[in-house]
């Protein structure tokens, strides 16, 4: 039975993935070792499209970075997730049965490799627009307490995703504020449907440089807020969990006998309440045909008549909030490698090499 209650959580655990900010934005620049820098900034003619309005920023003293870019990024997570709505059934025509007061996890952990390209141009000085496409690897293993006390050992996972976002930004004096907005959808093996993510942050930062501006970046502290939006449905053949030798097998049958026994028993009381009594038949069911399955290769029918057990749930974080500190290098107005970590709760590293350029206007054609 233990085998049978490993790989069919296997099957359900989804895998969420997000990229992360976007956080260079533009700041003022004060201070009177500045002076003649900032004046530069008011003189020299703005010479790119985009954004609009951004000669009159410029005019105003604030430094702007180039307004379009091509990012490569690296990014790492882990967290605990939680599964709600946990349902099953069998049959096409069938609805799925909600099984919540069955299962109970102590945990579920997830850990995400993603490797992202995105595009982004300032569209305003204040507004960035960008696109993501990302691929991931992510593993996650989980503590099964009920019905069953087990270990469930890492599951390993692929796929892809895209998404886009926007980032509001508004500097004052040295100082920079940012909250970013951007959605997600990653496809991951197992399950019907691409699934939906959401992450919003919120930064506050400011510019550093050395005394001749030859080296400078930026720093920042925040916070970073991710959810999973919707639920999702798959379907996994149970009969691909059937050991090949007939003494395990028979163990396997065993097993399960037991549990439909304990089933019938101890959950009497459980499932004679009306409400409870659709869950309960959904349970019982699957035990008694995946049983069947197990008979019949046992008795030499090999492969047996497969068995689809549909399931639908919904995941989302343990800890939704948790806090991030990054700085950026600009090693000049068009290359910049920036670094950010998360932490409390859910812990992060992000490592991004960011190559920016502009189109300049047609009046002024110098580079």
């Amino acid at each position: 039975m233990s085998t049978f209650f490993k790989r069919f959580l296997l099957s359900i655990l989804f895998i969420g993935i997000y990229t992360s900010a976007y956080p260079q934005v533009f700041s003022k620049i004060t201070g009177k070792r500045n002076r003649a820098y900032r004046d530069s900034l008011k003189n020299i003619q703005y010479k790119y499209i985009l954004p609009i309005w951004g000669e009159k920023v410029r005019e105003g003293g604030y430094d702007l970075p180039n307004p379009a870019g091509a990012m490569l990024g690296f990014y790492w997570q882990k967290q605990n997730l939680t599964i709600s709505n946990l349902s099953i059934g069998i049959g096409d025509g069938d609805e799925l049965e909600n099984i919540d007061d069955w299962t109970d996890f102590e945990y579920i952990k997830t850990e995400n490799l993603v490797y992202t390209f995105r595009p982004d141009v300032w569209l305003f000085p204040f507004l960035n627009l960008y696109g993501t496409v990302s691929k991931f690897d992510a593993a996650t293993n989980a503590q099964l307490i009920q019905p069953l006390d087990l270990s469930i050992p890492t599951v390993n996972k692929s796929g892809y995703g895209g998404g886009f976002g926007g980032v509001l930004v508004y500097g004052f004096g040295p100082l920079w504020a940012s909250g970013n907005f951007n959605m997600n959808w990653s496809r991951a093996p197992g399950v019907d449907k691409p699934t939906q993510s959401i992450v919003s942050s919120l930064r506050l930062g400011t510019q550093v440089h050395s005394r001749n501006r030859k080296h400078y970046g930026t720093i920042w502290l925040g916070a970073n807020y991710q959810n999973y939006l919707g639920s999702n449905t798959g379907t996994y053949d149970m009969t691909e969990l059937l050991p090949d030798e007939k003494p395990k097998l028979e163990e396997l049958k065993e097993k399960v006998e037991a549990k439909i026994e304990d089933i019938q028993n101890g959950y009497e009381d459980f499932c004679s309440k009306p409400g409870n009594k659709p869950a309960c038949l959904v349970i019982d069911q699957v035990l008694n045909e995946f049983k069947d399955r197990i008979e019949d290769k046992i008795d030499g029918i090999n492969p047996p008549e497969e068995l689809l057990l549909r399931h639908g749930y919904n995941v989302e974080p343990e800890i939704k909030w948790n806090m991030i500190v990054g700085a950026q290098y600009n090693f000049n107005a068009r290359w910049e490698a920036r670094f950010e970590g998360g932490f409390i709760g859910r812990k992060s590293f992000l490592f991004n090499v960011n190559y920016r350029f502009g189109f300049i206007r047609k009046k002024d054609q110098r580079i």
